[in-house]
């Protein structure tokens, strides 16, 4: 009796060979089933896709044009192309593993898997300085607010523009109270420049005074989408 057992869902593409083996008592023919991984899908982040991040995909599969080639991801993401070979994969908070499948002309040619991860950490800064205590004078320098992802995550030129942030300054007589009445001054800003606005309230501020940024939004280099970034800075005035 022939046997053959399946490790790979048979909707996948099969290249069998046929060997056929003489004996001088019988002849048997030898099925070998071949499962092609042509595909090259490289990450770009080492087969990581961060959480509600637009991770790059490259793909490419030798010998075939990028315009012929089509991608799909399991649950967990969605994909899609920005130019032929180059795509944006966004994975789900619940997710822990996407595999995306490459095929040329609906022909199967691999797949790829994936790991999902959260994106380490955020930070926010005003000019030079991060949460914690500060001089007025060393505030007063700062011009500019800067806010992403951090070191820790591995995309390259991934830089963002500031184009909104909160700024919120609250007395240090008014720290202890509620939330909702506690700041004296709370605006919004277009851009990433510390506007003569927030300048007035920062001359203006005593030694224990809390000044914070928070609500930042945000374009990537290419300026194609607006994104948050849920960080937040806090300096008090020593």
């Amino acid at each position: 009796m022939k046997k053959i057992k399946y490790t790979l869902p048979l909707l996948l593409l099969l290249t069998i060979n046929i060997t056929t083996v003489k004996s001088q008592t019988k002849t048997d023919s030898i099925i070998q089933l071949q499962f092609p991984n042509e595909a090259v899908i490289a990450a770009d982040n080492m087969n990581v896709l961060y959480i509600g991040m637009e991770n790059p995909i490259s793909v490419s599969v030798p010998g075939e044009k990028l315009e012929d080639i089509t991608i799909s991801c399991s649950d967990g993401a969605d994909v899609r192309m920005v130019k032929f070979g180059h795509y944006i994969a966004v994975a789900y908070p619940k997710a822990k593993d996407v595999y995306i499948t490459t095929m040329v002309k609906g022909m199967y040619k691999g797949y790829t898997h994936f790991r999902v991860k959260s994106v380490p950490k955020y930070y926010a800064l005003l000019g030079n300085l991060a949460t914690g205590a500060a001089s007025l004078k060393d505030v007063l320098k700062q011009d500019t607010v800067f806010a992403g992802f951090g070191d820790d995550l591995p995309f390259e030129g991934m830089n963002y523009i500031i184009t909104k942030f909160n700024f919120v300054y609250t007395p240090s007589s008014k720290l202890h109270t509620p939330a909702d009445s506690a700041a004296s001054g709370y605006f919004t800003v277009t851009g990433q420049m510390v506007t003569p606005q927030i300048k007035e309230y920062i001359k203006n501020a005593k030694t224990g005074d809390l000044i914070q940024l928070n609500g930042f939004e945000a374009v990537g280099s290419n300026k194609a989408k607006t994104i948050k970034i849920p960080a937040a800075l806090s300096i008090k005035i020593e």
